[in-house]
């Protein structure tokens, strides 16, 4: 099942330092190698407010396991070995 998730921002400077601060602290590349010719470069096709959106996403699903690891592991029963 599919859900959305809306961020408003206060204003469209936190919008684009949102984006410039994803963008550096994920290693956002604005080029990237092209596919048809590796001794050059294509812009990507990606853009940063994508690429933000595709990271704070992949945040949550990484929450999501955590949280099902973490439960889990404290629904196992250790039984005591027989002597």
């Amino acid at each position: 099942m599919a859900f959305t998730v809306t961020i408003n921002f206060a204003n469209d400077a936190l919008n684009a330092e949102m984006k410039d601060a994803f963008a550096a602290q994920y290693s956002y590349q604005a080029t990237i190698p092209d596919p048809n010719d590796p001794t050059k470069t294509i812009a990507n096709p990606e853009s940063k407010a994508q690429f933000r959106d595709r990271k704070i996403k992949e945040y949550c699903k990484e929450i999501i396991k955590a949280h099902r690891t973490q439960t889990a592991k404290a629904a196992v029963v250790v039984a005591p070995v027989p002597d």
